[in-house]
């Protein structure tokens, strides 16, 4: 997706059209990776991965003293919280 976006191939409104994805995005992935994943299969993780990113957006907002450890890749707290 990051590839699709620096490539200029995204729709008005930021988003990934169903032709592009499938024409162009899929073929690439689907030969990168040896599997044969439809659009329908790639709309569900971009979902999956959404609700991941809010979550982790919820859990930030508004909770100082909680970080993360970039070379840990786990969440950090001071002793005070």
């Amino acid at each position: 997706m990051v590839d699709a976006a620096h490539r200029g191939w995204r729709d008005k409104n930021g988003s990934f059209s169903k032709a592009i994805v499938e024409k162009k995005m899929l073929p690439v992935l689907n030969a990168k990776l040896g599997s044969q994943t439809t659009y329908k299969e790639y709309v569900s993780r971009v979902k999956w991965f959404k609700g991941r990113y809010t979550n982790y957006c919820q859990l930030m907002r508004f909770n100082s003293g909680f970080g993360w450890n970039p070379i840990a890749k786990k969440f950090t707290a001071s002793d005070e919280v």
